[in-house]
């Protein structure tokens, strides 16, 4: 079992600050996830705890201890890297096991022991068959998957997977995603996973920590952090598919605060008058409302529902257990997602209603949440 702590760490290449006085802990037997898109510095940060990099400030902490000048052989972290770092030399089989003969581990692991270890792994990664080829033999998923077992085949007291399945097809990702849930609730080793997908990260972290240009913008559950953003970037990339958008204005009518979306008034919830006080009033935000919070209705129907716009559908699309509907509304583009197919045609107006108690609001400067 591991603690991981970062305090304050930056690191420059250059004139560049890829990471910014970063600090968060990740706690003992957790899998915590790191999020961002590509270039947000997730695989610095990885390298730096696995000490392949130092920082340019700031200290980075094992179970309370710094560990910036200890050598990378020394922390005791295995590592997957996004590309496979294999040897090609080696068959599958030596690749795999090739930790437990380093030179630090020698005569740890009998020649039985080892066996039982690589054949254990290899099978919880469907890979057996494949021990005695070459690694110039595999295919991408096939080297991905060695990887990670040969990550994963000893006890460490952290995991470093970096992108650790990126390069796997979809119905193979679904299944390591698994595997390495299960393997890693099993075993309770500290793991750090870093990842542009947030499907995967919402899959698999206890918590997540989402980056972005080196910046930490948000650590949390999935659940507190799909529901209460701290930000738009946050916003926009949790959640599939990405939360709508809109600038729009408050304002109050008849006791109510309510948004203009460019000409189409929404009644913001009684419980949101508090929070957005006479002070909002004119305020110009951004509002955020998710694809599932908008629904397309029948004209016999409109008289039931408050917050209705009149939309224009522009895509249907068909991903088996769900439909996504491209629309314009008053010169904007958003998405609805429904689990049913709609009766509507490309090009024609449809009405929709928006369920505004889920809705949120942020500062239209700086981007921040202010309601919920």
């Amino acid at each position: 079992m591991a603690k991981i702590m970062l305090e304050e760490v930056t690191k420059t290449f250059g004139e560049n600050n890829v990471i910014n006085d970063l600090t968060f802990t990740c706690n003992d037997g957790e899998f915590f996830v790191i999020l961002g898109p590509s270039g947000a510095g997730k695989t610095t940060i990885m390298n730096l705890i696995a000490g392949l990099e130092e920082p340019t400030k700031g200290f980075i902490y094992l179970n309370d201890k710094v560990i910036n000048n200890v050598e990378p052989r020394h922390r005791n972290i295995a590592y997957a890297f996004e590309n496979y770092s294999l040897y090609p030399h080696l068959n599958v089989y030596e690749n795999i096991c090739f930790s437990l003969k380093s030179p630090i581990r020698k005569d740890q692991f009998s020649k039985e022991e080892i066996d039982v270890l690589v054949n254990e792994i290899a099978i919880q990664f469907q890979i057996k068959e494949l021990l005695n080829r070459s690694i110039t033999q595999l295919s991408g998923g096939q080297r991905q998957r060695v990887a990670l077992a040969r990550a994963l085949i000893r006890k460490p007291e952290v995991y470093l997977l970096d992108e650790a399945i990126a390069h796997l097809d979809a119905k193979l990702k679904h299944l390591t995603r698994a595997i390495l849930k299960g393997f890693q609730r099993q075993k309770r080793i500290t793991t750090l996973y870093a990842t542009p997908d947030q499907l995967e990260a919402v899959a698999l972290g206890d918590r997540i920590a989402i980056i972005n240009h080196g910046i930490l913008q948000q650590l949390d559950t999935p659940e507190k952090i799909y529901k209460y953003p701290n930000n738009v970037f946050v916003a926009r990339l949790f959640g599939e598919p990405a939360i709508n958008t809109f600038p729009g204005e408050l304002y109050s009518k008849d006791e109510n605060i309510l948004i203009n979306i460019n000409g189409t008034p929404l009644v913001l919830p009684d419980n949101a008058k508090e929070q957005l006080c006479t002070k909002n009033i004119g305020s110009h935000v951004i509002v955020g409302i998710r694809p599932i919070d908008i629904s397309i209705i029948r004209e016999v129907d409109i008289n039931k529902y408050s917050n209705i716009g009149i939309g224009e559908i522009k895509l249907i699309e068909y991903f088996g257990d769900s439909f996504i509907y491209s629309i314009k509304l008053n010169g904007f583009s958003f998405k609805i997602k429904s689990d049913q197919e709609l009766d509507v045609e490309i090009n024609k107006k449809v009405n929709l209603h928006f369920k505004m108690d889920n809705i949120l609001i942020f500062d239209e400067s700086t981007e921040k949440r202010i309601w919920p």
